[in-house]
Parts: structure tokens; sequence; C-alpha cells
């Protein structure tokens, strides 16, 4: 027995050793635990202080119960000391702010407020702990986004470019005028067109132009004065509102002295320039119901005024039917092009001999009444619609299908087509060429392009290469109203022209005028140097054109010779002279 109770006393004692070590480790595990538990409660309790953005609490009646370092510069804006401060001047917050403490308890919802202090903006974020009776007070620093928020409202407001309101403020302005209840005094919406803007940018690249529209911009802000209001509507086109109009002729004084501060000379990049400006003046509210319709009749007369080569213009009401009537033009226009109602004159060239060695493609747009609308008259309309181009691929089309058929019936005839700038510029232009030539089997010299000095002068190193170009396909290039426009002898020279065309202006009664003749003279001398060929358009009366072959010109065209004419007629003509040519 003895035995046998030593060994239940063992195993006894076996299982309090495991016990108390089971024990052990539970013990330890719980003060490992604590301890974790302890300094994750001291880390949350330093969490607020290690914060860099402002944290505080505050309770029902206002007191202040927590507030971080980063919290400092809200309660020196406040002039409220923290609750563990050795003297504090205060714990509450400014009355306001227990409001809005007041206002989140009650709600139980959040409550932001946007406050500057210290050159920074901080987004102030209250969050109610109601049971507990105190708000959580976080800040965020908010100041990069208003920054962006700042620079985006001066983007949607600003022109970027000189500083000035853009059109949406100025409707705006316009609109809060017509709301006012004096405003029967009369005010006025004064826009200013800067003329020939793209010779500025062709000149100067657009670098130089953005500066000389800066220079335009300070200059207007200048001279307006403090109760007006100046804007930049688009590229070119300035605009200014004047709240009060006692006097008309004040205001053109006004006016007048605007556009003689903006036409000053001005230096870029080393160019002198001047810049012209024309001014259209709407009187509100007689001239508009609202902003739209009054900046709509302002434009109109600055269109006017520089149509008109006035400095400036008032908008009369008889100009709104010019505008419908234009509208009317303009959308027939269209469905002439898109119908491809247009027809083509041909107005035949004679070499000195009297054959037919040419014929310049006139365009004309036909009525229902049967009459003719010249070039004259609609070409403009469509250089400002921008309907030109097609125009000018229309012209092109029928040109190099006409002069395939005179090649077919045994009268090939070189067949010129005039372009404008927009044309010349066009870097589809070649392209479209090529393509025609292949389609009606034309050869490329039957076919030239007649080019204007003012259509060069919009960009004369693109131009000069454009034309190069042609001149690689086989196109002649002829030079149109030579000696009128702005082309000086070293373009001349570099340009690759075969023909220069003497302007009518030189041909007419060149009989009676002494210095016409010496320009002709000196024309042909230049272009026979050059191995160009000069021909003289508008020949009218025999005695002109006997001269002008005393001069030694190459070709000739005018009514003298030939008239305008439908391919029909042109067709019969040369058959007359063909026939003429073998009788003799």
């Amino acid at each position: 027995m003895a035995w046998r109770n030593w060994f239940n006393l063992s195993r006894h004692m076996a299982n309090c050793s495991q016990a108390l070590t089971d024990a052990n480790r539970r013990l330890r595990q719980e003060i490992a635990e604590r301890r974790e538990a302890q300094a994750l409660v001291a880390s949350l309790a330093r969490f607020p202080e290690e914060n860099r953005q402002p944290v505080l609490r505050i309770d029902q009646r206002g007191e202040l119960l927590y507030a971080n370092s980063a919290a400092r510069p809200l309660l020196d804006h406040w002039r409220c000391d923290a609750p563990n401060d050795d003297t504090p001047r205060q714990l509450r917050v400014p009355s306001a702010w227990q409001a809005r403490v007041d206002s989140a308890l009650k709600s139980g919802e959040l409550v932001e407020e946007e406050c500057y202090l210290a050159q920074r903006w901080l987004l102030l974020t209250l969050n109610p702990l109601v049971d507990a009776n105190y708000v959580n007070l976080y800040g965020t620093d908010i100041t990069d986004r208003k920054a962006y928020e700042h620079a985006l409202e001066q983007r949607n407001h600003y022109d970027e470019l000189t500083g000035l309101i853009n059109r949406h403020v100025l409707y705006d302005r316009v609109d809060q005028v017509y709301r006012r209840a004096d405003h029967k005094r009369g005010f006025a919406l004064i826009v200013l067109d800067l003329e020939n803007f793209r010779l500025v940018n062709s000149l100067l690249g657009h670098q130089g132009g953005d500066q000389v529209l800066i220079v335009l911009a300070e200059r207007l802000r200048q001279q307006v004065d403090e109760a007006a209001t100046p804007a930049r509507l688009d590229g070119d086109t300035f605009a200014v509102l004047l709240p009060h109009t006692e006097s008309l002729s004040r205001l053109a004084a006004g006016v007048e002295r605007w556009l003689q501060s903006l036409a000053e000379p001005l230096d870029v990049d080393g160019e002198r320039i001047e810049c012209q400006m024309a001014a259209g003046i709407a009187l509100g509210p007689q001239d508009g119901e609202d902003a739209r319709e009054l900046l709509r009749h302002a434009h109109l007369a600055a269109h006017q005024a520089r149509q008109g080569q006035q400095r400036y213009r008032f908008f009369v009401h008889e100009l709104n039917a010019h505008l419908h009537q234009r509208h009317q033009r303009l959308t027939a226009l269209k469905d002439a092009i898109q119908n491809d109602i247009l027809l083509m004159h041909y107005q035949l060239q004679f070499d000195s001999q009297g054959v037919a060695v040419g014929a310049e493609a006139l365009i004309r747009w036909p009525q229902p009444d049967g009459s003719m609308v010249s070039p004259g008259e609609f070409i403009p309309l469509a250089e400002e619609s921008g309907l030109i181009v097609p125009i000018g691929r229309l012209a092109l089309t029928h040109a190099c299908a006409q002069a395939a058929k005179w090649r077919q019936i045994g009268y090939p005839l070189r067949v010129a087509v005039n372009l404008g700038a927009e044309h010349i510029h066009d870097p589809e232009l070649p392209e479209l060429i090529e393509t025609l030539l292949a389609r009606y089997k034309l050869p490329a010299h039957d076919l030239e392009i007649e080019v204007t000095e003012s259509s060069l002068m919009e960009n004369i190193s693109q131009g000069r290469q454009q034309l190069q170009r042609l001149r690689e396909i086989g196109i002649d290039i002829a030079l149109d109203d030579f000696g009128t426009g702005h082309t000086s002898l070293a373009y001349l020279r570099d340009l690759p022209a075969q023909r220069l065309k003497l302007d009518r202006e030189f041909i007419t009664d060149l009989p009676d005028k002494p210095y016409n003749q010496a320009i002709c003279r000196a024309v042909v001398t230049l272009g026979h140097a050059m191995g160009i060929i000069v021909l003289a358009e508008g020949v009218e009366r025999e005695e002109e054109y006997a001269l002008l072959k005393t001069l030694g010109v190459d070709e000739f065209q005018g009514f003298l010779l030939a008239k305008p004419m439908l391919s029909s007629r042109v067709d019969a003509r040369l058959k007359t002279l063909s026939s003429a040519r073998s009788l003799e």
C-alpha cells in the first residue's frame, strides 16, 4: 500500500505543477496583452498631439476640453487658451462657434466651416458625440485646394492672356445694368475690333501677337474710367461697358481717345507695329432687349465701321435689316454651293498675234430671275463666312473639267483660276489639284493658279513653299493685280511665278497717262529680265491695245478682245478664230 500512496501523491504533485505552469503562462500572456493595450491607449492618446492639424474637443457650453499643439494658431485667432495653459485667458470658444457647437449637437450631423488664418485656409469639421454632450473639432489644411479653385475661377471669369473679364462675365455685367432701376438713364456697350491681326501674327508669330494684345489691353484699361468695364471677347476683339452715358458727344469723344491711344506705335521684338481698330457703339436699353442682342448690335456697328473705313459707328436699326438680308444671302449661297448651282464663265486671253492662249475662269452665281451675281458681291461674303474654300474647290473642279474638254476637241488652252489666301495656305491644295489632274487626264501646264499680292502677304514664307509645291506638279503661277499690293521686288524674285498680270488700274486711258506708261514699261522690262510673261488685263480700247503691244506686253485680256462668257460661247468663238487662221 505504501508504494501505491506514493504513486498517487507523485501524480497529484505533477498535475499541480502543470496547472501552475499553465496559470503562469496565461498570466504572462495577460500581462503582455495588458501592456500592448496600454501602449495602444498611450499611442491613441498621443495621436491628437502628434497630428499636424488642429484637434479640439468642445462641450455643449462652448468650453474647451482639449486642444492639441497644432491648434495654437486657431486658439490665438479666437483669443482662447488651451485647457492645460498655466494662465489661460479664457476656456470658451467665441459665441459664433458655440452656436455652431449647439447646432451640431442638436442635429447630430457634421458641421463644416472654412476659416482663413495665418495665410492658410482650414476646413474645420465639428463631429458631434451627442451622448457625451461634446463635439470633436478636426482641422484640415485646404490651402492648395482653395488656390486651385481660385485659379479655376480666374480662368472661368477672366481672360488668361490679358487679365480682362471674358465674354460670359461681360454678359452678366450688362444684364445687371438692365436689371438696375435707373438703367433708363442710358448706358453703352462698345466693341473694338483690331484690323488685320492675322498680318500681325504672320509678322511676329503667335507669341509676338500675344504681346501686342497684352499691350493693347493695358492701354485700354488705363484709358477707361473706373466705372467702365473693359473685357476681351475673343482673339482680336475687345469691349467696354459704360454704365452711364449722359452725353453722346462725350461718349464719341471718349471712344476717339481710346482709339487714338490704341493706335500709337509699339515695339515688339524689334518690330514697330501700328494697330488700327474700329469701334461699334450700341446704346442700352433701346438698341437691344438683353446683353446678347446689345453685343451683337455693337459687333454689327463695328463691322460697318470697318467696311466704311470709319473709326467708329453707332448702331442704327437699319443695320439690323442689312444683317437680316446678309443672313438670307448667306443661306442662299450655301444652298448654291451644296447644289452646284454656281456657274463658270471664261474670259479668253490672247498673245500679241491674236491667238487664244488661255482663259480665266470667273465664277458667277445665277439667280431665279435669270440675273447673275458677280464675284465682287458674293466673294467677300464667302470670305467672311468661311465658304471661300469650298467655292475655290468647286472652281478648280469645273475649270479642270472644261480645260480637258477643250483639249479633247482640239483647242488646248491654259485655264487660270483665282485662289485667295485661304486656298494658298491650305495644305490639302496640292493633293486636290493632283487628284483633279488625274481624274480629267489633264496636263498640269493646262492649269494656272492666279494669286494676288495681298493673299501672299499674310504669310510670305508659307505661301512661297505652297506655290513651289504647285510648280513641282507642273502648275503655272500667275501673280494677279501686280503693282497694286505690297509685294517687294525681293519677294517677286523668290516667287515661282511664270506670269505677271498688269492691273487694269495702269491700263485704263493708258495713252493719256505718261506715268502709267512708264510703270508698264518698267514691269515689262523687269518681267522679261526674269523670264516672266507679262499679261495686261482690262484692255478695252484699241489705243490701249496698240500701245501695250509697243511697250512689249506679251499677252492681253479684256472686253476689247473677249468678254467673260459661258463655255458654249467660248467654243463657238474658238471655232471662229480657228477658221479665220486657216483662211490666212
